[in-house]
């Protein structure tokens, strides 16, 4: 699975292009806390491929129809999480991929320790 991950890691490269919105000119600033995703989808994605690299170090198994479920996510959020139409439905399904990824995570490690 980590892996796949490093396809996540290619898709923002290749379109991460983060814009300036909410600029107001007559104040001469303004603040736009609605998309937590735009700032820190790259911070996380690599997140998910640390801890997957360390699953597959130990050796453990994660469970297959999650795992896909998770790149399903992870995937939609790389691809959109620059576009301010999406932003709010990206943020659900950011905050969904990462609760996933702990169930994943912590599925495996459980899994480990009891065999």
């Amino acid at each position: 699975m980590y892996l796949i991950i490093l396809l996540c890691l290619t898709l923002l490269i290749r379109f991460s292009e983060i814009e300036n919105y909410g600029f107001n000119k007559t104040v001469g600033w303004a603040y736009d806390f609605s998309g937590f995703t735009m700032y820190y989808v790259k911070y996380i994605v690599f997140a998910f491929f640390i801890g997957y690299l360390f699953l597959a170090i130990i050796k453990a198994k994660t469970n297959y129809i999650l795992s896909i479920i998770h790149f399903i996510l992870i995937a939609f959020c790389c691809l959109f999480f620059d576009n301010v139409r999406y932003i709010r439905i990206v943020d659900t399904i950011a905050i969904i991929g990462i609760v996933v990824y702990v169930v994943i995570f912590l599925n495996a490690l459980f899994w480990k320790m009891k065999t």
